[in-house]
């Protein structure tokens, strides 16, 4: 059965502007073996708005159903590293966002495991 081809939609603070997109596209550009399996993948990047520091990563309903139905990878690498945060932003952001990353990720039909 032939694979059809996703975009990659990423939940990023500020992606809908050029900065947060790109930000994105530099990150991934770095990850070993994607620029080999998927050559065009900057073209294929839709940025969302969300925050991990929010419930639900601050994603609307629609795009946390199209998430859901269209992605099959997930990177999360969203933290904050700033000693000096206020514990309660840094739990958000560290501890809470990534446990919704993971049941966000859980309920993805097309998940690679």
């Amino acid at each position: 059965m032939e694979q059809k081809e996703q975009d990659i939609e990423l939940p990023y603070p500020g992606s809908t502007t050029s900065w947060g997109k790109e930000k994105v596209v530099v990150q991934l550009s770095e990850t070993p073996g994607l620029k080999e399996e998927v050559p065009k993948f900057r073209h294929r990047v839709v940025a969302l708005s969300g925050d991990c520091a929010l419930p639900g990563l601050g994603l609307s309903e629609t795009d946390r159903l199209k998430l859901v139905d269209q992605v099959n990878i997930v990177f999360h690498g969203a933290a904050t590293v700033r000693f000096d945060e206020r514990i309660d932003v840094a739990i958000g952001i560290n501890a809470s966002g990534t446990k919704n990353m993971l049941e966000l990720a859980r309920n993805m039909i097309g998940l690679k495991r």
